[in-house]
């Protein structure tokens, strides 16, 4: 069970990554997209699935996947995540790259990783495109 949850939890970390779509209508690009982590930690948090889904990409890899994993994620094992900081590391018109350093709490444990998270626009919007841990 021990390995299961390892697993589990890495395949959080690696896919972690994703909040409600948000548009850069005010504010800096950068207020957008600390908006949209927001917004995914809110969703992990609440183990919204939907709301999740709802910041990730549609063209990411492992899009389809995604929203089965969370349910079982969520299904077994109680966390909670968080955003320990946030260094953005290039800005282009459709695309933004970050460090993040994020930390998930179990009850006996707290796990934290350093991702670099890519941001790509469609349609007008700003989603979670892909993650690699650091």
């Amino acid at each position: 069970m021990k390995n299961t949850r390892l697993y589990f939890l890495g395949l959080l970390f690696f896919t972690l990554i994703t909040f409600s779509n948000t548009s850069a209508q005010s504010g800096t690009v950068q207020d957008t997209i600390k908006t949209l982590i927001d917004t995914q930690i809110i969703c992990l948090n609440n183990e919204d699935v939907s709301g999740y889904m709802k910041t990730i990409h549609p063209q990411a890899e492992g899009y389809n996947m995604m929203k089965q994993v969370l349910q079982m994620t969520f299904k077994n094992f109680d966390f909670t995540t968080s955003v320990d900081s946030t260094e953005f590391v290039t800005i282009t018109d459709n695309s933004i790259v970050t460090n993040m350093t994020i930390s998930v709490k179990t009850a006996d444990k707290t796990n934290t990783r350093t991702i670099s998270q890519e941001f790509r626009r469609f349609k007008g919007s700003w989603y979670f495109y892909g993650t690699a841990l650091k």
